[in-house]
């Protein structure tokens, strides 16, 4: 009997590299274990592939216009697209994934520095035109500034061109710093060796964090902090939602398969372990969102609007007309005490303890577009 195919689609610019070789792996061995074949495929070979195959595609590598591409055309011929070692969000909602979590990876590590007592970052040598770069970089930016830290667009050394271009502007600062976090290890071992020969000192003056557990990282000395990401479970995981999707006859199935990163702790930033709690050891500042009184007006207001029945918005259409209670109830004919009733379930839903005080807020809230008018209720 044939074997069933897998097909993966994986760009040049990442064969060769050696976590996509450990995906794709982790990918071959999960086919095998299953009677199944892996088959690679490059750009190239993406308009016969479409024309000779059906069912899901793996998609993998480090192009970003490539990936996009593959994705539109699979898009538009109604086939399912499975990103391999790519986190998902950053080309909508309706794409599967197998990847590590860019975003919470970078959080994890701002978490962590903290709990070592940094408290002054700086984010260097994130490359703008990468994808996984700019995930990295805005996640670590806003758990900085979640954790109440001062941090401003000067802390950020990323660049277009030349990498090494945001190294020379960091050095003169770099004693600003309590610590710096780069996108990868290959560029905490240039910034180490550069702050070596101007005399800063790792980690004795300033911390430095990776990510993707390079051997080059683990090798050099000081050896680099970073986390860990297993692709070849990532490759594994990607065949799983393989077989999920190739059963979808609906066609709107997502599966997002998230394998979790973990810190490597070393002298870069003085062995210190992390914290075994998940959350860093200060905590956030309480939201003030629901303490604004605006905004708690206007949530009271819509706790009232949704608990609502047809006639309930007649009553307040009849209060808004200035209708007396007697009035309210001949027109709606309902006894007193249903008024009553329905009056007091208004009040409190709506957070005020009288008419005048509900019509005040209705008046705030939608101003001349005013929903109780009488005749024109929108009650459903």
């Amino acid at each position: 009997m044939e074997k069933k195919i897998v097909h993966v689609v994986i760009d040049q610019l990442s064969e060769g590299f050696v976590k996509w070789d450990m995906l794709l792996d982790g990918l071959n061995k999960a086919c095998m274990s299953s009677g199944m074949a892996l088959q690679t495929h490059f750009p190239n070979d993406l308009t016969q592939l479409m024309e000779e195959s059906s069912g899901p595609i793996i998609l993998t590598g480090t192009d970003e216009m490539f990936l996009r591409d593959v994705i539109d055309n699979m898009k538009n011929a109604g086939r399912h697209v499975i990103l391999a070692g790519i986190d998902a969000e950053q080309f909508g909602a309706n794409i599967s994934c197998s990847s590590p979590s860019r975003r919470q990876e970078a959080q994890q590590m701002v978490d962590y520095l903290y709990s070592c007592g940094c408290r002054r970052f700086a984010l260097l040598g994130f490359g703008l035109r990468s994808m996984n770069d700019r995930l990295r970089l805005d996640s670590a930016r806003e758990t900085i500034r979640g954790l109440g830290l001062s941090y401003t667009p000067a802390d950020e050394y990323s660049w277009l061109d030349d990498p090494n271009s945001c190294i020379s502007d960091f050095l003169p600062n770099a004693l600003r710093y309590d610590a710096v976090i780069t996108p990868n290890d290959v560029l905490a071992v240039i910034l180490s060796n550069s702050l070596a020969a101007v005399g800063i000192h790792v980690p004795e003056q300033l911390y430095i964090a990776g990510f993707g557990n390079m051997k080059i990282g683990e090798l050099h000395s000081p050896g680099i902090t970073t986390t860990a990401m297993d692709m070849n479970t990532i490759g594994k995981q990607a065949f799983t939602a393989w077989q999920l999707l190739r059963q979808d006859t609906t066609g709107r199935l997502v599966f997002r398969i998230i394998v979790p990163c973990r810190i490597i702790v070393r002298e870069s930033t003085a062995g210190l372990q992390p914290s075994e709690c998940s959350t860093p050891a200060k905590l956030l500042a309480e939201d003030p969102y629901y303490q604004n009184p605006t905004i708690k007006s206007l949530e009271a207001m819509e706790r009232c609007l949704i608990n609502l029945d047809p006639l309930d918005f007649k009553i307040a259409s009849d209060l808004r007309e200035g209708y007396t209670n007697d009035n309210i109830c001949e027109r709606q004919y309902i006894s007193e005490g249903a008024l009553r009733y329905r009056l007091g379930k208004i009040y409190a839903n709506a957070e005020v303890g009288n008419r005048r005080q509900l019509l005040k807020l209705v008046d705030q809230v939608f101003g001349d577009r005013n929903p109780f008018i009488s005749g024109t209720a929108k009650a459903k």
